[in-house]
């Protein structure tokens, strides 16, 4: 409904105006579930399977109760978080991520080629992941897999910023 659009722009551009200058892009193509700007041809060339491979690493379950989380999920960003709040090896380790440090390492993870890609690849997901919390991993799952669905459409982003910026929707187009 508008109204329910309206009251999400809201909260977005609160969000925007908590944020550094330099944090404004990378939140937004998060909550977009973009790594990267829609006219920047990088990828992350990351699977479901590789990052799954990475997680079950750091919170090892069996297959029966694989199956089960993955029954139990509405998508593989809650299955990853479900994994990790029920078989977490080990608590975050470090201080807690920053918006900047997960798209810094999303630019490490599409800068990798050549011979041992994939595993620099699993190495760069575990770093990164093993700072995050439950809830941090399902989204930056969600980011990886191109599976976002929260309400936050290119729409609701453009009236959020331009809430944020005090500025006609129009400009910000």
């Amino acid at each position: 409904s508008g109204a329910s659009r309206l009251r999400l722009a809201g909260l977005l551009a609160d969000f925007l105006c908590r944020l550094a200058p330099e944090e404004i892009a990378p939140a937004l193509r998060l909550l977009l579930g973009r790594p990267f700007a829609e006219w920047d041809d990088r990828a992350l060339n990351v699977s479901g399977q590789l990052l799954f491979a990475v997680l079950e690493t750091m919170a090892p379950a069996g297959p029966r109760e694989r199956e089960g989380i993955f029954g139990e999920a509405v998508d593989g960003g809650q299955a990853a978080m479900l994994l990790f709040q029920r078989f977490r090896a080990s608590p975050p380790a470090g201080p807690p991520l920053a918006l900047l440090e997960v798209s810094q390492a999303f630019e490490q993870v599409a800068a990798v080629a050549g011979a041992g890609a994939r595993r620099r690849r699993e190495e760069l997901l575990h770093g990164l992941l093993e700072r995050a919390s439950p809830l941090e991993v399902k989204y930056i799952a969600k980011a990886v897999l191109g599976e976002m669905r929260h309400g936050v459409s290119e729409g609701i982003a453009l009236e959020g910023i331009a809430r944020a910026a005090n500025v006609p929707v129009e400009e910000v187009r």
